[in-house]
């Protein structure tokens, strides 16, 4: 169990993020999201409360990456034509100094858009790209039991 404060370590920090697709590193991204919740049904019977609870079917996941606009590019040259129908996976690593390197993978991911919305000003450019993805595993555990990955 993690203590705090940390006297010769460092907690993750936006800096401390690398993510990959399709086997590719990218590093010039502002944001990255992804959520994968399980929707359980209740059992109440003719009682007030709930009495209990279903095991649940995992949801689809969704998620986005906001990325500038060149590596936005790079990503969907790398899938090709078709990028939209693409499956691929994505690998979000977080290291940092004297903590444990942690790993997400999200498998069976298909990007779903990609949005571009820029003004004027000194920033550089950037595009959100949704996606949806069918399964994951958080440093090798997946959500479920014996969940087939």
């Amino acid at each position: 169990m993690a203590t705090f404060p940390r006297i010769n370590g460092k907690l993750y920090d936006f800096s401390s993020a690398e993510i990959s697709i399709a086997d590719r590193i990218f590093n010039a991204f502002d944001s990255v999201s992804y959520d994968q919740p399980i929707e359980e049904g209740i059992v109440r019977g003719s009682a007030a409360e709930p009495l209990g609870r279903t095991r649940g079917e995992l949801q689809i996941g969704e998620g986005s990456i906001t990325i500038v606009k060149e590596e936005g590019q790079e990503i969907w040259t790398l899938l090709g034509n078709g990028y939209l129908e693409t499956e691929f996976s994505i690998t979000c690593v977080y290291s940092a100094t004297n903590a444990p390197t942690t790993r997400d993978e999200l498998f069976g991911c298909r990007f779903l858009s990609q949005s571009d919305d820029h003004s004027s000003g000194s920033d550089a450019l950037v595009v959100e790209m949704e996606f949806s993805f069918l399964n994951m595993k958080r440093n090798g555990l997946t959500p479920l039991l014996n969940q087939r990955i």
